[in-house]
């Protein structure tokens, strides 16, 4: 997939408060003059940093997306594709890596809103309790599994 106006979304997801979407916007007289926040990337951390960022009713948050957003089957509902989506893949090569004996290797990685997690069937885990506890006692308060739990709980769901 190549850089062209077809498939750029300038303009993904402008977040007005509480949460509320202004929708897709894909031309940039669409757009406000200026915003808040500027999130770049629609993926999944994005649209979480999005998502806390506009909690605040007073701010506003734009998300611009290299890619499209993929409403199909596909892209809707976990593993309901057995293939890969090319369409929402970009395609990147990496510098000449010295513990590679200097050759190069090929990265996918999604180019649509949710970004990897749309390609890849919407497959996440969370680590185990002991993980995060362990993070705690590094000396990380708050890390440990009662302190993220409720985090986790927060993006169980996905409303639209």
């Amino acid at each position: 997939m190549g850089w062209s106006s077809r498939n750029i979304v300038i303009a993904l997801v402008a977040f007005v408060g509480c949460g509320q979407s202004a929708g897709i916007l894909r031309n940039l007289s669409e757009i406000e003059d200026s915003y808040d926040y500027v999130v770049a990337g629609g993926g999944l951390s994005g649209l979480v940093v999005a998502s806390r960022l506009s909690e605040n009713p007073n701010v506003s948050v734009l998300v611009v997306e290299y890619g499209d957003f993929d409403d199909s089957l596909n892209a809707a509902l976990p593993y309901y594709s057995k293939n890969m989506q090319f369409d929402n893949l970009f395609y990147f090569t990496s510098v000449p890596q010295v513990g590679l004996a200097n050759r190069t290797a090929g990265l996918a990685v999604g180019a649509t809103v949710g970004g990897g997690s749309t390609v890849n069937g919407m497959a996440w885990d969370r680590g185990s309790k002991a993980d995060y506890d362990a993070w705690e006692e590094l000396g990380n308060p708050g890390w440990g599994w009662e302190g993220i739990l409720h985090y986790f709980r927060k993006v169980d769901s996905i409303t639209f």
